[in-house]
């Protein structure tokens, strides 16, 4: 190896090691929705949580497990389980490129483990991705020969085995990489007639032990060929998706073509292109996917798998050692740029984590263990509110000492269903679709009072308002270069809220109290008198902090700016506190 292509390998090295220290940073950020759920249950009873028949969601569960029978803590483990998924894929990595002496594959599974991986690095317990990395070790076993020691042949059907009980979509996984080694090394009758033997075995036995889960997702499914009539628009919107979104995939698919057709490879592009629109059409009929979100993401990883497979290891592997050396400066100069694509995406995750630290903040001062929050009243543009809420703000309470643990849920949660009949003072709704007793919780890390559910918002003013209003402030977060806004924006930003008047301010809509803003030119005359209205997340006794709606002036210049409360048609509090604000 040349030594510009040592050069770019250490910076591959340098990305994985990246990857594990922001886990790390933001290890809160990467329990959202079914990372919550899957890393609960593993820490809750010592042991694997396998659902649907899916061996591979145990992948992101072996670190933290280890912990949880060292002894570990609930924050170390949570760390653990974060960090513990870059640490497998680095390895992964290393035994590619060191075990295996195989650069393609390495490359392969850094590029397949950040490209489309916006949502889904927030998600790292999907096992449609882990599934996806495997078929990477699987075919570079495949093609090293090393199948003919037993010891490698178990390990290569193993798996096989793991690919096949990952995501359904990853079973096209298996027959592509068949064809695709039998076109590169023709009939290898030995080992292709065991890998074929054993899919057809794990294909059926999946289809015998299809739960009922599978089974909603097939009948309730939202694809193009069960919801009716097709949308003229729907295949457009899909290219649109991957323009904005995977533009590298586009890239290498015209990378892909063009050697094709000059290396007049005719059956290779018919099993790509024929592989592409197979996949595309199988996962279109689960899900449509011409909206991009949390989900279409997921399904869409086996194709990032597919181009990325093929662009590295025919494209690539094929060409002169310098445009090899260019491609690796290449590839890799896309996968720094997903680092920091996948940075600025977490933006949002950003401020869902500080919102959720603040309602954990304040729901542990007021000695409930479960409590019950308004969606209106907590939703913004990033809240990100899903069914496995209740999940995270036990986790993130937690990690204070079980005597510290809360659960909050939203009155969706409570009306889910026959939810309201079941609870009782020693239950809770451990997600919208289960409630489960306080028993089911590992006395190890968490403890629930036993009482009925706290609501947050249901105060009204036990005494007049204008008799509290001098006991309240509220201020405005500020970094250390002051505040500055761009003019004509509409933004949030964080404010502070103390009321120390022992007497709740009412958060609900129908009680009608908004924070709201006025903006006063440097001299004090009045520029813009009642802003945007911000509901109070909760009923506020003694502190909360929790981000407002500000509409920024249209002019440069220096304002001052007040933050106070309105109940609408009522009255204002006339809170007094000013800040200066530079709008560039």
């Amino acid at each position: 190896m040349k030594n510009s292509s040592k050069a770019v390998l250490y910076l591959m090295h340098g990305i994985f090691i990246m990857l594990i220290i922001l886990s790390i940073f933001l290890y809160k950020q990467r329990f959202f929705a079914d990372s919550a759920y899957f890393f609960f249950h593993s820490i809750n009873s010592g042991w694997f949580h396998i659902e649907h028949s899916r061996l591979l969601l145990g992948f992101s569960q072996i670190i933290p497990i280890i912990g949880y029978h060292l002894g570990l803590p609930l924050k170390h483990l949570m760390l653990s389980y974060s960090a513990g998924v870059e640490l497998i894929y680095y390895l992964l990595f290393i035994f590619l490129v060191y075990k295996l002496k195989d650069l393609a594959a390495g490359v392969s599974l850094l590029l397949i483990h950040l490209i489309g991986q916006l949502w889904l690095f927030h998600v790292p317990s999907l096992e449609i991705c882990h599934g996806a990395a495997l078929a990477i070790v699987f075919y570079s076993i495949l093609r090293s020969g090393k199948y003919k020691d037993d010891k490698w042949l178990i390990l290569l059907l193993l798996i096989e085995w793991l690919i096949l009980f990952s995501h359904p979509a990853n079973l096209f996984l298996i027959p592509f990489l068949i064809a695709f080694d039998y076109l590169n090394r023709g009939w290898q009758q030995r080992i292709h007639l065991s890998i074929i033997f054993f899919f057809f075995i794990g294909v059926v036995i999946r289809l015998v032990s299809m739960g009922q889960y599978d089974q909603a997702k097939l009948q309730n499914s939202n694809g193009i060929f069960t919801s009716g009539a097709i949308d003229s628009n729907y295949w457009p919107d899909v290219f649109q998706v991957f323009v904005e979104f995977y533009p590298e995939l586009l890239v290498f698919m015209l990378i892909i073509l063009s050697y094709f057709i000059f290396k007049r490879a005719l059956k290779k592009i018919a099993l790509f292109l024929g592989s592409l629109v197979i996949l595309i059409v199988l996962i279109s009929a689960i899900e449509r996917i011409n909206q991009f979100g949390f989900y279409t993401e997921a399904l869409i990883s086996p194709i990032v798998f597919l181009i990325v497979f093929i662009v590295l290891h025919e494209v690539w592997k094929n060409t002169s050692a310098t445009i090899q050396s260019l491609g690796l400066i290449f590839f890799v100069g896309i996968a720094i740029f997903r680092v920091f694509w996948i940075l600025d995406f977490g933006k949002t995750f950003d401020q869902r984590e500080q919102q959720l630290n603040h309602l954990v903040d304040y729901a542990q001062t007021v000695g409930h263990s479960k409590l019950l929050l308004k969606t209106d009243n907590f939703a913004k543009s990033y809240s990100l509110i899903n069914w496995a809420n209740p999940i995270e703000t036990l986790l993130f309470s937690a990690i204070d000492g079980k005597e510290a643990s809360v659960t909050i849920a939203t009155e969706e949660d409570l009306d889910f269903q026959n939810n309201r009949k079941n609870l009782t003072d020693s239950s809770f709704i451990f997600r919208m679709f289960d409630v489960m007793p306080h028993s089911f919780l590992n006395e190890r890390f968490f403890k629930f009072n036993t009482s009925s559910y706290y609501e947050l918002n249901t105060a009204d003013y036990v005494i007049d308002p204008s008799e509290i209003k001098d006991a309240v402030s509220i201020s405005f977060y500020q970094p250390k270069e002051g505040l500055i806004f761009q003019k004509g924006d509409t933004i949030i930003h964080e404010v502070y809220i103390l009321n120390k008047s022992g007497s709740k301010i009412p958060s609900g809509i129908e009680g009608q109290t908004f924070i709201a803003c006025h903006w006063y030119n440097k001299d004090g005359s009045t520029y813009r008198w009642d802003g945007i209205r911000t509901l109070l997340e909760v009923d506020v006794l003694n502190s909360y902090t929790q981000d407002i709606r500000l509409a920024i002036p249209e002019k440069s210049g220096e304002y001052l700016l007040q933050a106070d409360l309105v109940i609408e048609g009522l009255m204002w509090f006339g809170l007094q506190q000013k800040v200066l604000v530079q709008v560039k």
